[in-house]
Parts: C-alpha cells; structure tokens; sequence
C-alpha cells in the first residue's frame, strides 16, 4: 500500500472590451455571448449616464467653441513643459503554465528561456483543481494494474506499465493475493518485484504508474508531500535495492548539473545498509535501509 498527503490555489477570469458599436461589453474566456446576454452586467453599464442623448440645446455654441479651443491651446502650451516618458515596446508571454499542467515544464525554466529570448513579462497562469489536488490519488492498494480506482474522490485508475533498463538477465512481477500488508485496510493485494542482473551493471524491472487514465491526477505539488509504503523485502539477499522514482519538472544546466528533468530516487536497501542522500547529477538519491515492525510482523513501513 501507498499513500500521499496533499495542499495550494489560484484563478483567473477576464473580460474583453468592444467599442465597435458605441458601448463595451464583457464577455467570459471562451464565450461568444456578450454579458448582458448570459445575465450579467455590461461591462460599462453607466455609458448611457455618462452620454445622453444629444439634443438641440445641447449642440456646440460658436462662443462655447471659442472658449474650448482656447482650453486647448493653453494645455498644449503647459504640456510642452512636462518631459515625456520614453516610449517602448515589451514582449510579453500571457497564461504560461507551471509543470501542474505543462508536463515536465518547469516555470524555473520557462523563466530562463524567457529571459533568453527577450521577454520582458510573462503572466503565470495554472488549473484551480491541479493546484488544489482535487480529485487527486492519495492511496494505492495495489490490486490491479488497470482497473484499481481510488477511493471516493481520488479519481480514476491508472495503467501500470511494464518498465525494464539495462542488462536484465531475469525479472518478473505483478499481482499478487499474498503476501499483503496486515496494514494495508484492503485486504489481498501487493505487488511483486524480483529482478537479477547478466552482469555487474544496474539492472531494473519494474512499473510506471501512468496516471493519464485518471485526468494526470497526481501531478501536483512535492512540499509537503509524505509518502508511507508498506514493503516486504525477501531474505537472502545482499546487494540490489527496491526504488520508488519519482520524476519531477525539467530545469536548465546550474550548479554544475546538466540540463534535464530532475529525479528523485528512493531505494529501500537491506537491514544493515547505510542509509543516506546524495545528489547525483539530475538525480537526488535517499537510501533508507528497511527495518520490519517486530513482533512477528515482517513487513516494514
């Protein structure tokens, strides 16, 4: 079993403005219909306050005429006095998403490439409900690669799929009844990974959590994020490791680390192993040695 705990907010909405006929209505992103049309206010709503209808009285006097453009000649003059601000023109890049709807995209190197092209302002924009993890997955049972969906509102399933890197001699894994987590509050279900190398080189099995099925529903936020696995490690054995990946967002070369998209790997060693963090590249590395409840429970969290 896994699970996650989650937070964060933001919206947006604008109005456009439309003098072609006289006046200047509202409408809402993506609409066609003006705001009066769906019940809302017109955008200038006090235009026909401000200009009534014309009629013979209020027509121009040739005397009211002589005065204005006497107005007018003295603010040109007081004008010339006050220096003018330097007109110039901005590039500007409006509604950028971060890597909650972007995919890897991070606004770090949005920023960067921003900058690089000579944008001057870029308007950050993103999903209410992504930002807010709303109807994101918070626990994972592990009883079906396909067709596991989460409890009520987490979403819909996700689709594991089968990965494997390097010179994998064997490997297998699955489904499985049993063994299952005396923790875990869904009874029967585990996954099961075994995998074992042709040479001294890395070699790995595993699966990829394709969470598109179910509305990318755990892209989101990693402060504050806790994560809780229950794992059973097989005895006998003394090198190799249980990895949970988590990739995150792309970032440009800094620090002396490449360009790329930035990982994060958990490996889960044997009892006695050191534990430790190492940042390895792109790539930070936390080992965790497991260490069973006790009590006849041979199973760790």
């Amino acid at each position: 079993m896994a699970s996650r705990k989650n937070l964060v907010k933001s919206g947006l909405a604008y109005y456009v403005q439309d003098k072609s006929r006289g006046g200047c209505r509202g409408w809402f992103p993506g609409s066609g219909e003006p705001a009066s049309d769906w019940g809302g206010a017109a955008m200038c709503d006090d235009q026909a306050a401000a200009n009534p209808p014309r009629t013979a009285e209020s027509e121009l006097s040739r005397r009211g005429f002589l005065h204005a453009t006497a107005a007018v000649a003295g603010a040109a003059a007081l004008l010339k006095k006050i220096p003018r601000l330097p007109l110039r023109s901005s590039a500007r890049a409006v509604a950028a998403h971060s890597s909650f709807s972007e995919q890897s995209g991070s606004m770090d190197s949005q920023l960067f490439q921003a900058a690089k092209n000579s944008v001057d302002v870029l308007w950050w924009t993103d999903h209410d409900h992504r930002m807010d993890g709303i109807g994101y997955r918070k626990t994972v049972h592990f009883t079906s690669l396909t067709a596991e969906k989460g409890g009520p509102g987490e979403g819909g399933p996700w689709t594991w799929t089968k990965v494997q890197s390097g010179p994998v001699g064997s490997g297998s894994g699955g489904i499985v009844g049993t063994p299952a987590s005396p923790g875990d509050p869904v009874a029967g279900g585990s996954i099961h990974l075994a995998a074992k190398s042709q040479t001294t080189a890395t070699a790995k099995y595993g699966f990829y959590a394709d969470s598109h099925p179910g509305g990318w529903n755990y892209r989101d936020n990693l402060t504050g994020q806790s994560l809780a696995i229950d794992v059973l490690l097989t005895s006998g054995w003394q090198r190799g490791y249980l990895e949970l990946l988590i990739a995150t967002s792309y970032h440009q070369a800094a620090g002396g680390r490449p360009a790329g998209d930035y990982t994060l790997s958990y490996r889960l060693v044997h009892p006695g192993s050191p534990a430790g963090r190492v940042a390895n590249g792109s790539q930070g590395v936390i080992t965790i040695p497991v260490q069973s409840a006790g009590g006849g429970n041979p199973w760790a969290r």
